[in-house]
């Protein structure tokens, strides 16, 4: 770990022991959303929290007319946004995560909810904090 401390920000370089962000980016059908949402709230995100070093989870939405993909009136969208956060204790955890336990975390989402949407996924790491 290395910080560095200015009059304005501080810089952190992370190590692959440092905490990092999941990030999980979904397209709903919005047909499915409200049965979706059910089941990641209820079931899935509290699985998720079992797994070694995940902490925390939050989840956005997203408004189509915020992206870049030429929607400008939300209400005609046929699809919902939604965004979770993953807060996982260090990249240890997250690789031994995606090698035990992502296939079928990911497989009963596909099973229930079968062309019904899309996930993208980013890893986070922290550089800086600015106040």
């Amino acid at each position: 770990l290395a910080i560095t401390v200015t009059s304005t920000s501080i810089s952190i370089m992370t190590s692959e022991s440092e905490k990092v962000v999941y990030e999980v980016n979904l397209k709903i059908d919005r047909d499915t959303t409200k049965a979706f949402l059910a089941w990641l709230d209820d079931k899935h995100i509290k699985e998720m929290l079992e797994f070694d070093g995940f902490q925390a989870c939050q989840v956005y939405t997203r408004r189509p007319s915020d992206e870049d993909d030429g929607v400008d009136d939300d209400a005609k969208a046929e699809y919902d946004l939604v965004t979770c956060c993953y807060t996982v204790a260090t990249r240890a955890d997250l690789e031994k995560y995606f090698k035990e336990g992502a296939a079928k975390m990911r497989g009963e989402g596909l099973q229930l909810f079968k062309g019904k949407f899309s996930a993208s996924r980013r890893i986070l790491h922290a550089r800086s904090w600015h106040e």
